[in-house]
């Protein structure tokens, strides 16, 4: 199932840089509007330009964001408070800029099927901390996220249903197949090279075309889909990716585009 955003939440991941979105106040927020097109088929009226900009003046006041000038334009800026909210929100993506400390976690739960939405609500969870699936009731992950587990656990009322174990001793003789098997890594990465493709085609077709309205369109679409890639990704210690890992060639090529385009639109 895709995770739909809501608009405070992509108006976090854009000023944060963190999805590489365009930053300054006077973007047209076409990418907003086009993200629910793209899921929903249509834009709620909540959504549109003018609501957009009330949403930055409530955001102002939570002071996760604040303005800045420069050059006689303003611009968005994250707040300290803005990046520990942005990196509670979206920690897998967090994850990418950490050292991988070369512990693994691993959760067993035994919840019964009467009981089914908690039972949801924990693989809902582990599923946003990067765990992969080892058994139906046995999950994986690198990631060091005890603290944000072990308070989960508290507030959602667990006891000894759910419990989870930290170790350094890991061993698997087949560590790329055991990788993909958990997390699905070589389909992901797949997705990501398909998008590359396309950014290729894309760049090699702009440089021959003038309609560059229909190309920031259609570049906007390739977009969606990496940000839909981007919320599915387990954000895995490089060590642990395939060696050819296309997330940061097709994010390098995203950001290029998005130069050319922001020149083009943004004046």
């Amino acid at each position: 199932m895709k995770k739909v955003l809501k608009l405070n939440e992509i108006l976090l991941l854009s000023i944060g840089g963190l999805l590489d979105l365009f930053q300054e106040m006077k973007d047209p927020v076409g990418l907003f509007e086009r993200y629910y097109q793209n899921f929903y088929g249509f834009v709620p009226e909540r959504w549109k330009k003018d609501n957009f900009y009330l949403l930055i003046s409530r955001t102002l006041k939570t002071k996760w964001i604040e303005k800045i000038e420069k050059d006689g334009k303003v611009y968005l800026k994250l707040t300290r408070s803005g990046k520990n909210k942005t990196a509670k929100l979206f920690p897998l993506i967090d994850f990418q800029n950490r050292r991988w400390d070369k512990k693994w976690r691993l959760v067993i739960f035994d919840i019964q099927e009467i009981v089914k939405s908690k039972r949801e609500r924990l693989r809902a969870k582990l599923k946003e901390l990067g765990f992969g699936k080892l058994q139906k009731s046995v999950w994986l992950s690198p990631h060091d996220v005890l603290v944000d587990f072990s308070e989960f656990i508290k507030e959602q009322g667990f006891k000894d249903e759910v419990i989870l174990l930290e170790t350094a001793d890991f061993f698997t003789p087949y560590i790329e197949d055991f990788i993909d098997r958990v997390w699905g890594i070589e389909n992901l990465n797949e997705k990501y090279k398909d998008i590359f493709d396309e950014l290729v085609l894309m760049e090699d077709k702009i440089s021959d075309d003038n309609n560059h309205k229909k190309d920031k369109n259609e570049f906007n679409q390739i977009y969606q889909k990496f940000i839909s890639l981007v919320l599915e990704d387990p954000f895995l210690p490089r060590e642990l990716l395939p060696q050819d890992w296309y997330y940061l060639k097709t994010l390098k090529k995203i950001r290029k585009l998005k130069r050319f385009f922001s020149k083009k639109f943004l004046k």
